[in-house]
């Protein structure tokens, strides 16, 4: 699952925190078309954020 996230990221010039904010609201199947409109921003190793 890791690989084929990482060659969707490279496939898709997309940042880590840009690919790990994809929600299912984001996939548009009949347009074949991505949402991005968030990221995931590490704080600490114990906590992260969630933005859009």
């Amino acid at each position: 699952m890791v690989k084929a996230m990482v060659q969707f990221q490279i496939a898709n010039d997309m940042r880590i925190g840009e690919l790990l904010a994809i929600k299912r609201v984001n996939i548009n199947y009949e347009d074949k078309t991505l949402d991005i409109d968030g990221k995931v921003n590490w704080i600490t190793e114990k906590r992260r954020e969630h933005s859009e």
